[in-house]
């Protein structure tokens, strides 16, 4: 079987059990709460697809989440994530704010919440007093140059020598 980047693996299963379906009785209420839970979820879901909407269309999520009857909760200051620096928001949230322009609403599902965000400002960061920030991007962008040019290697490489796998031999291996 091939894996990620050309690898390889093999599987060797010595036996199986078929699947077995448990009795209903022994299941019967977590199904009920999953359903409750996915109808739930159904409704916050189109609860807060009409709240994006109504943004998306030009309005602001202030006059918006107050229309709906709901509470606008502003985040402090988010920085780009960094090894020294944890984020005061979920990783996800961090990651989309940081794809969007100014003013500019997203829909986004975390947790077992329905958010909809918008980045409201944009802070230059203050390079001549961060010399510790200055230093970890120099740092992560040296190695990430380095690890493009690997793979630019590497991908130049199997596209010219074109590698193929002997699965005879590597059957008679494995055997």
């Amino acid at each position: 079987q091939g894996g990620p980047e050309g690898s390889q693996w093999a599987l060797l299963v010595q036996e199986s059990e078929p699947p077995k379906l448990k009795p209903y009785d022994d299941v019967a209420a977590s199904v009920a709460e999953e359903w409750e839970a996915d109808q739930r979820r159904d409704v916050q879901n189109a609860a807060a697809a009409a709240l994006f909407a109504v943004v998306k269309a030009g309005s602001s999520l202030e006059d918006a989440a107050t229309v709906a009857g709901l509470r606008l909760q502003q985040t402090p200051s988010v920085p780009r994530p960094n090894e020294r620096t944890p984020s005061p928001v979920e990783p996800e949230l961090a990651a989309a704010l940081f794809q969007l322009r100014l003013n500019e609403p997203t829909m986004l599902e975390i947790g077992q919440a329905f958010l909809i965000v918008t980045p409201v400002s944009v802070t230059a960061p203050d390079m001549a007093n961060d010399a510790a920030g200055v230093a970890l991007l120099r740092t992560t962008l040296t190695q990430s140059l380095a690890q493009d040019v690997a793979s630019t290697f590497v991908q130049a490489l199997r596209t010219r020598v074109r590698p193929t796998v002997n699965r005879t031999l590597l059957d008679s291996l494995l055997q």
